[in-house]
């Protein structure tokens, strides 16, 4: 069986699969699913249609470049696994035609040559313009764990850097919607939080009304030994909230609890948090607020 083009991640045009199988051998592939339409006359490998890195080189193809990634697309290409990888978010200037469709979102606007590198051989906008835009357009807290798990790969003054870029990018931004509130989220953004859904969590507790709370707060002995790092936590009250991500804690039952002990002793209130807290906050909040009530 003759093989099918290699193309860019297994993406290529109609005309690349019939020059490598000929017309009869190309309709032969279409038939066995070997090959599969993106487009009319754009094809991918079926055995990689649903990768990423697929799906957005069959994008460009079919858009022809020049094109940019952008949104949650290039946050997922940058590495952040917070990122929605459907559909593919694909950038394109004014003066091009180019329509979504089931599978592509296509934003246009004007856009710089350096503001585009190349990551895996894909034309992505740089993290600092993907993170503006998730910020003001995008799930806020998605946007929000991008923008934290970006972070947390820089050293402190390479962050301070990164959200300066970032907030000059949202000052300069045309259109205007969203800005007020990525100003929220521009605030939050620390690179501390250490999953997506800490960052969700956050969010929640202050959306909610809450007072920020301090990410990971350490807890030493008085001769500055670290002890513990505290998910959230509100050192005035001694309260301290404690994400539970089932791949972080699972068979750790004892330890949290012991932990939860010695923090008790030493004058902290814990609660604890879930996925299904983050579903249906309500009780948590509650719980939050009451406790942080009491212990000021």
């Amino acid at each position: 069986m003759t093989s099918l083009p290699t193309g860019l991640y297994g993406a290529f045009t109609r005309d690349q699969l019939r020059l490598a199988l000929g017309d009869r051998g190309a309709r032969i592939a279409l038939r066995d699913h070997r090959a599969l339409h993106f487009t009319r006359d754009v094809l991918v490998d079926a055995r990689r249609a649903l990768s990423l890195h697929t799906r957005c080189a069959a994008s460009v193809l079919a858009a022809t470049p020049p094109v940019t990634l952008t949104s949650f697309t290039a946050a997922a290409l940058h590495g952040c696994a917070a990122a929605l990888h459907v559909p593919v978010h694909l950038h394109v200037r004014y003066d091009r035609q180019i329509r979504s469709r089931a599978g592509l979102r296509v934003h246009q606007g004007d856009y710089e040559d350096q503001d585009v590198v190349d990551v895996d051989g894909l034309p992505v906008f740089v993290p600092e313009r993907v993170i503006a835009g998730l910020i003001c357009d995008e799930t806020r807290w998605r946007a929000l764990a991008c923008f934290d798990e970006l972070l947390s790969r820089l050293s402190p003054v390479r962050r301070a850097a990164f959200k300066a870029d970032v907030a000059h990018r949202v000052r300069e931004r045309r259109d205007r919607r969203g800005t007020r509130r990525a100003e929220l989220l521009f605030e939050l953004a620390s690179g501390l939080p250490e999953s997506p859904s800490e960052s969700k969590l956050l969010l929640t507790v202050v959306d909610a009304g809450l007072a920020a709370p301090t990410c990971q707060h350490e807890v030493c002995k008085l001769d500055g030994t670290l002890l513990y790092r505290l998910d959230f936590a509100w050192p005035d009250a001694m309260v301290a909230l404690e994400y539970d991500g089932y791949a972080a804690h699972e068979g750790r039952d004892e330890q949290d609890r012991a932990r939860d002990e010695d923090l008790h002793r030493r004058g902290w209130l814990v609660l604890r948090a879930t996925a299904e807290d983050l579903r249906e906050p309500a009780a948590l909040i509650a719980r939050l607020r009451a406790a942080l009530g009491r212990r000021r």
